[in-house]
């Protein structure tokens, strides 16, 4: 787990932002994330094989912003690969911001928000 995520989490749930946690993984996920604290930190955790949608199909996304009562257009989506993360993000209605460690590549690629970590997600609120 990157470090910036152990600073971030704590600092936006003591916001009383609510964070959601969506996987394309195993049931067997939700143990590593317990193993490492981190469901303390988010309000609902999508894990695709429970819930039998994947994180590219926009329906994920309505239905975590149905989770919270909130329109798509009021979630940032945060991810690290834009096919899997970011376009069903966006097909959805949603901000969607791309987590882009790589300095190598070149930036403004994608439609979405660039951060070189997630501290910086702190800027983005208003």
């Amino acid at each position: 787990m990157y470090s910036d995520a152990r600073k971030i989490l704590p600092f936006l749930k003591g916001r009383k932002i609510k964070l959601a946690l969506a996987t394309n993984s195993y049931r067997s996920t939700k143990q590593i994330i317990d193993y490492f604290g981190l469901s303390r930190y988010f309000d609902y955790i999508a894990i695709s094989c429970s819930i039998g949608i994947s994180k590219v199909n926009p329906k994920l996304y309505l239905l975590i912003a149905n989770k919270f009562s909130l329109k798509p257009s009021q979630i940032l989506c945060v991810g690290d690969s834009y096919p899997t993360d970011i376009m069903g993000a966006r097909k959805a209605g949603c901000g969607a911001a791309i987590i882009y460690r790589k300095k190598a590549r070149a930036k403004n690629k994608y439609d979405c928000i660039y951060l070189s970590n997630l501290s910086q997600i702190k800027n983005l609120l208003s």
